[in-house]
């Protein structure tokens, strides 16, 4: 009976240890994919408040693009808040356009963003303008874990060198 078994066992080890090792990589993704599930849902983004929205400045240069011509806005955001801000919405021309986070090349907050416009401006001379932001979202200062007021570090007596 031994025999048998082994000899079996030899004619079919190739399909044998693929079996187990599929089964052990498919538990594992498994594992894995149940422990990124909560990790991977971020909270929803807040709308900032009249007053944080008042410190969020928008200035838009107008570029075309080299290739065919076509004018394009180069959107640089100025957040004078602690918001992480992953979503803008501004008016221009008349058009209402939404800038997110994952259009830009780096997060909203560091740097300028291509916006492609609905339709071209009616002055081409003009190259700089001011937006008015209407609307902008994202994480309070809170979520993004920023300091609370400042305060003597590691217990010390608040006299440094003392």
């Amino acid at each position: 009976m031994k025999r048998a078994i082994f000899s079996a066992f030899r004619r079919y080890e190739i399909y044998v240890v693929t079996t187990i090792i599929a089964v052990v990589f498919v538990a594992a993704m498994g594992i894995v994919a149940l422990a990124l599930r909560s990790s991977m849902a971020t909270p929803p983004y807040e709308a900032l408040s009249e007053s944080d929205l008042r410190q969020v400045f928008a200035t838009a240069y107008l570029r075309f693009r080299e290739d065919d011509g076509t004018p394009y806005l180069k959107v640089e955001l100025h957040n004078g808040t602690l918001w992480w801000i992953k979503k803008v919405e501004f008016d221009f021309e008349g058009a209402r356009y939404v800038l997110r986070e994952s259009d830009a090349f780096r997060p909203l907050h560091l740097g300028a963003v291509r916006c492609t416009l609905k339709k071209p401006p009616k002055d081409r001379n003009q190259i700089e303008y001011d937006v008015k932001i209407v609307a902008a979202y994202g994480y309070s200062p809170s979520q993004t874990g920023a300091q609370k007021a400042p305060g003597p570090v590691a217990g010390g007596s608040g006299r440094a060198g003392l």
